[in-house]
């Protein structure tokens, strides 16, 4: 019998994630599940037992396992919590996960899946495989591939993905938390500049911001931070800090709960990854009022920012120049509403959380529509 925790006639949602720690798929779930829409219930199944860096107040299934690699065990933990929930949807997110969904056959579940990254070409051999093995079964499995860029939809049709199945809902925020600071730094202090990523170097560009940094004319006016799950504890970004002698001009956090808090303390914000969908920080900081400056990678060059600020992934000398333009428009009255604009209120987390309600309709209504 149902629980009596879900409503007669909604649609019932089960969100199925590695995990809730600290990650922008994570984020947008979080996100997703803040904006409450009408007739849609929400529980998350998570497939590892990790700490949560998003509090969610829908109901929480979570895993037992200590890694996401496909098991027996993983799949009948999903099969139980499918058992439990009996939901209409199937919602997915991110490869590991997306496999996974072959557990939910047999239970008439309508199965989506999201993809949060540009390519489908993992630095991992394991994630490689399995994006390899979901490129295959796109074709007759999920009933729509959701992509949260059009560049990372693009380079996974390309890979083999169906490209009927396909769409993009981009990531959102909660554009009430992220707000622009009414106070500005007068020009010509201190400027505060921060990365907000993970420690993964060879995807977020860590070691190559570091290396244009210390060589920057203008880096002894800049207090820089790095906030993010590892950045605090890896050593090797400790040692290349100190060997170029910038340890004294940086702040390291981990994974921060209050994120706002530290946007708000910031002039500005870089992204220099190698690879990236649309980053929930770029957002977020934008939001916020800050000036952005980022390499031109997934649906970044798209989004309205001043070409100046944008570098291609990987180039020094564009990196350096981008950072100037940008370090020269802090502190500019018509910054902070300028970049605001470009993310309200089409990234709002009701906007986005809305076209996922009509997203699971369709969804549902279809499979009716089928059964008559």
């Amino acid at each position: 019998m149902l629980g009596s925790e879900f409503k007669e006639n909604s649609i019932r949602v089960l969100h199925l994630i590695p995990h809730l720690g600290q990650g922008g798929a994570e984020a947008a779930l979080a996100t997703l599940l803040s904006a409450p829409q009408p007739g849609i219930e929400h529980v998350v199944c998570t497939i590892i037992a990790a700490p949560h860096h998003f509090d969610v107040t829908q109901r929480v299934i979570l895993g037992a396992a200590s890694r996401t690699s496909p098991s027996p065990s993983i799949a009948l933990h999903l099969r139980r919590a499918i058992r439990d929930v009996r939901p209409h949807v199937l919602h997915c997110w991110m490869y590991h996960a997306n496999l996974l969904s072959l557990a939910s056959i047999g239970f008439g579940a309508r199965v989506l899946w999201s993809i949060h990254s540009e390519s489908p070409n993992s630095s991992k051999a394991l994630t490689r495989g399995i994006s390899a093995a979901c490129a295959r079964l796109s074709h007759f499995f999920p009933e729509r591939v959701v992509y949260v860029a059009e560049a990372g939809r693009v380079k996974h049709e390309e890979y083999g993905y169906a490209a009927a199945r396909g769409l993009v809902i981009p990531n959102g925020i909660n554009t009430e938390r992220f707000r622009p600071k009414t106070f500005r730094r007068p020009s010509g202090s201190t400027i505060r500049l921060g990365m907000v990523a993970r420690y993964d170097p060879s995807v977020k560009g860590h070691h190559f911001l570091i290396d244009v940094l210390a060589k920057h004319p203008l880096r002894n006016r800049l207090q820089i931070v790095f906030a993010g799950a590892g950045c605090d504890t890896a050593p090797e970004l400790l040692d290349h800090l100190a060997r170029t002698g910038l340890l004294g001009q940086v702040r390291l956090y981990g994974a921060l709960t209050s994120i706002e808090l530290l946007y708000a303390e910031l002039d500005m914000m870089i992204i220099p990854s190698y690879s990236e969908a649309l980053p929930m920080s770029l957002l977020e900081g934008a939001a916020a009022g800050l000036v952005i400056c980022a390499s031109r990678v997934g649906d970044i060059p798209w989004l309205g920012l001043p070409n100046e600020v944008l570098f291609d992934p990987g180039d020094a000398h564009g990196c350096a120049s981008a950072l100037e333009a940008a370090l020269a428009l802090v502190g500019a009255p018509e910054t902070a509403i300028r970049q605001r604009s470009l993310i309200y209120p089409r990234f709002s987390a009701h906007t986005i959380a809305r076209r996922y309600a009509e997203l699971y309709s369709e969804l549902v209504e279809a499979h009716r529509l089928r059964k008559c």
